[in-house]
C-alpha cells in the first residue's frame, strides 16, 4: 500500500528509487514540493522536468485539469528517448486541498508548497471588518481553497526549513 498505518501517503512508495548513469539516486529522498491548485499542470510539469531529482505533487479538484496534468507529466516530455520520458518525480491528486494536506500528508514533511494561481472566491467578502472578525470568531468562512483551515493545514505540513 501507499499508505501508512496512519492514513498518510508514504511518498517512498509513490516515487521509486531510480539509477541514472551508474550514480544511484533515490528519488524519495529528493525535496517534496506540492502545488495546491495546480489547474492543467503547465507549472508543475515544467517544474518536474528541469528539477528531476526533487518530487512534485499536483493537488487539484477539479478531474478535467486533473487529467491534463496526468496526460502532460506522461506524454509531454520532449525528450522521448530518454530514461525519464514518464515524469515519475510527478504525482497527481484529484482532491480538494486542505483535505489532502490535513489527511493524507505527515506534518513537517514537505519543503515547499506552491499557490500560483488559485481560483478568487466567487463572492466578495472580507470588504468589511465585521466579516473579518466573524471569521476569527470560528464563523463560516466564504468557499475558497486559501480558507484558513488549508492554510494551517499547509503550515503544519510544511518542513522545518520548509516554504510555502
Amino acid at each position: 500500500s501507499i499508505f501508512d498505518d496512519s492514513g498518510h501517503l508514504d511518498f517512498s512508495k509513490v516515487f521509486p528509487t531510480k539509477t541514472k548513469k551508474s550514480i544511484e539516486f533515490c528519488s524519495s529522498s529528493g525535496d517534496l514540493n506540492i502545488e495546491l491548485g495546480s489547474g492543467s499542470g503547465d507549472w508543475i510539469v515544467t517544474q518536474a522536468k528541469i528539477n528531476p531529482l526533487q518530487n512534485y505533487v499536483s493537488v487539484e479538484l477539479r478531474a478535467d485539469r486533473v487529467a491534463q496534468t496526468f496526460s502532460k507529466g506522461i506524454l509531454n516530455n520532449s525528450d522521448a528517448n530518454s530514461e525519464h520520458a514518464i515524469l515519475s518525480n510527478l504525482c497527481c491528486v484529484s482532491s480538494e486541498c486542505g483535505a489532502f494536506l490535513r489527511g493524507r500528508v505527515k506534518d513537517g514533511s514537505v519543503s515547499v508548497i506552491f499557490v500560483n494561481h488559485p481560483e478568487p472566491p466567487t463572492q466578495t467578502y472580507g470588504s468589511d471588518d465585521r466579516e473579518n472578525y466573524s471569521i476569527l470568531a470560528g464563523k463560516d468562512e466564504p468557499a475558497h481553497m486559501l480558507n484558513s483551515e488549508t492554510l494551517i493545514a499547509a503550515a503544519n505540513c510544511l518542513a522545518p526549513s520548509g516554504k510555502g
